[in-house]
């Protein structure tokens, strides 16, 4: 696990909403700070993981917010 997350969870698209976009998957990451969050993205494991998994789909979209 890469240092600074505290909670990692993903899965497929479930409402009947329909307002999905065409997006199948969604990922939800919590870090302990933006700080935390920062040093996350050029962290080696992450770019590694990164590259596997945009090889494998059309689009993403990251959306950051405090809470």
């Amino acid at each position: 696990m890469i240092p600074g997350i505290t909670y990692f969870t993903g899965g497929t698209y479930s409402s009947n909403e329909g307002l999905n976009q065409g997006y199948t998957h969604g990922f939800l990451m919590t870090f302990e700070s933006a700080a935390a969050r920062d040093a996350y993205l050029p962290d080696p494991i992450h770019e590694k993981v990164k590259v596997e998994i945009l090889s494998c789909i059309d689009d993403v979209i990251a959306f950051d917010l405090e809470g």
